[in-house]
């Protein structure tokens, strides 16, 4: 991980982990799930520093 995750937007969770979630002929795709409830940020090709910016740059108003 390369930089401090914020909680899980849906059950606020702090166990949050950046993953590989796909690897098709050696094209890596990442995202950042929440290990309690499965919730998943959007998913990047271009690496797990991508996806775990983007969870963190998430709108929390649109989680409810």
């Amino acid at each position: 991980m390369s930089e401090e995750l914020k909680p899980c937007p849906f059950c606020w969770s702090s166990r949050v982990d950046s993953e590989i979630i796909d690897d098709v002929g050696g094209v890596k795709r990442y995202a950042v799930i929440c290990v309690l409830c499965g919730s998943r940020g959007p998913d990047r090709i271009a690496s797990v520093t991508a996806c775990e910016e983007d969870w963190n740059k998430r709108d929390e108003r649109n989680a409810e």
